[in-house]
């Protein structure tokens, strides 16, 4: 009789409400350990890229440079997508096609990254050259042509330099590059960010 007092209060020691919350705290934290070892290097990553590059002073791993603070466009079409930029006048010649050519060929070399890139024109002129207009439908068919002129103007962006810009998904320009920067250079620094962003 005294065997089955002891069994009785054993069975229901396990199913008690007190075991059954300790039970289900263990597997909560059970999940935030494992939430910790495989989520948090990546955001500490992304801070560190995006937030943070000082604190790594000599050891970015960034080839373009770095827009501090970034700067937003007031409209942004975009949004849930990563943005190569170009700033361009009415005309397209040397530096200008070189650049489309740079932009077009990075995004291709990003394989199924490509789909999560968008590759902007935006003119400081009202309306393009004939020539640029027809050099846009044959060799750059994907090319977006936005006028921004208000943003570009109060920003203070210009088409000299021929720089190319990286937007995030959330419209910001946080990444620019000269023409002494590569395709390559270019090529890791985007494969870098789409590898450690979740967002676009």
């Amino acid at each position: 009789m005294m065997n089955n007092d002891v069994e009785t209060k054993s069975v229901q020691g396990k199913n008690s409400p007190l075991a059954e919350q300790r039970a289900e705290r263990r597997g909560q934290r059970t999940m935030l350990a494992i939430f910790g070892i495989a989520f948090v290097p990546v955001i500490l990553a992304y801070l560190f890229f995006f937030h943070f590059p000082d604190i790594l002073s000599g050891v970015t791993t960034n080839r373009g440079e770095l827009i501090q603070p970034a700067m937003r466009f007031s409209e942004h079409h975009h949004a849930g997508y990563w943005s190569l930029i170009y700033i361009g006048d009415s005309r397209c010649n040397g530096d200008c096609i070189e650049r489309l050519y740079l932009m077009r060929q990075v995004t291709v070399a990003l394989g199924k990254d490509a789909q999560r890139m968008r590759q902007l024109l935006l003119p400081v002129s009202t309306e393009l050259d004939e020539t640029f207009d027809t050099l846009i439908s044959s060799e750059h068919p994907e090319l977006i042509i936005e006028w921004l002129n208000d943003d570009l103007s109060r920003m203070g962006l210009t088409s000299e330099g021929h720089w190319i810009y990286l937007m995030d998904p959330m419209g910001n320009l946080m990444l620019r590059f000269s023409p002494e920067n590569s395709g390559q250079d270019m090529l890791k620094d985007l494969k870098h960010l789409l590898k450690l962003s979740r967002v676009g």
